[in-house]
């Protein structure tokens, strides 16, 4: 290996480390804990790096969980709760991850060489509402409009109907639901970025939303789609 090579991978392992400490992080335990390992394991790092999408730790992950989902055998699965119902505990996966990795290192490169994911979540809507309330703020009467190039099914043309939760623990958006995080419905009132309350009919003033279909729907097809869902 030469030293642009190991550079590559070292840069790799700092990303794989961020997102076990950052994305991963609360969300996803054995993700954060398979991440921290794979940081520091060249071989497996090697693997990764055929990768020819982004995020590359979300694409190694996924083309695992899919090998498992389609059967073939590997002790990490015991790891997982989606192929368990006592799924073993996250700090001693690694080990079992890197066997499954090295032993299925053609499987797992074919799908990172030939396949991508997509990482839209509602999570992202949270820096579109206090901006479109700004808007709305500085132009009262007018209605908002939208266009979302690869909306991936419309999760982010919808942020009007979502409430979100900020640094000052004050529920903005879409509120008055049963919901601690999202709440959809008709009834409710609406609170803008800056804390003003109104009935959502008000706030919202007729939003138009339009969305244009996603680049690699087609060419991620059903398989595809399957990679996606392993990321879940």
């Amino acid at each position: 290996m030469n030293a642009t090579d190991e550079e590559k991978l070292h840069k790799l392992g700092r990303t794989f480390a961020r997102f076990s400490e950052e994305t991963y992080a609360g969300s996803s335990p054995l993700y954060a804990a398979l991440a921290k390992g794979v940081a520091e394991d060249f071989e497996v790092l090697e693997i990764a790096s055929s990768a020819r999408g982004r995020p590359v730790p979300n694409l190694l992950f996924a083309a695992v969980h899919y090998l498992l989902l389609k059967g073939e055998e590997g002790t990490i699965a015991s790891f997982y709760p989606s192929l368990t119902g006592d799924p073993f505990p996250n700090g001693d996966a690694y080990p079992h991850f890197r066997e499954f990795c090295l032993t299925h290192e053609p499987a797992v490169r074919s799908l990172l060489l030939t396949r991508l994911v997509q990482t839209n979540e509602v999570g992202r809507c949270a820096y579109m509402m206090p901006a479109f309330s700004l808007i709305a703020n500085e132009n009262p009467g007018l209605p908002l409009a939208r266009v979302d190039i690869g909306t991936r099914a419309g999760l982010h043309l919808l942020w009007d109907r979502y409430s979100y939760v900020y640094g000052d623990g004050v529920r903005a958006g879409f509120v008055g639901g049963d919901g601690d995080l999202i709440m959809r419905g008709d009834a409710g009132v609406f609170r803008d970025a800056a804390g003003h309350e109104r009935a959502l009919g008000e706030a919202a003033r007729a939003v138009v939303h339009a969305g244009v279909g996603d680049l690699h729907a087609e060419e991620l097809g059903g398989e595809g789609l399957e990679l996606e869902r392993s990321l879940e």
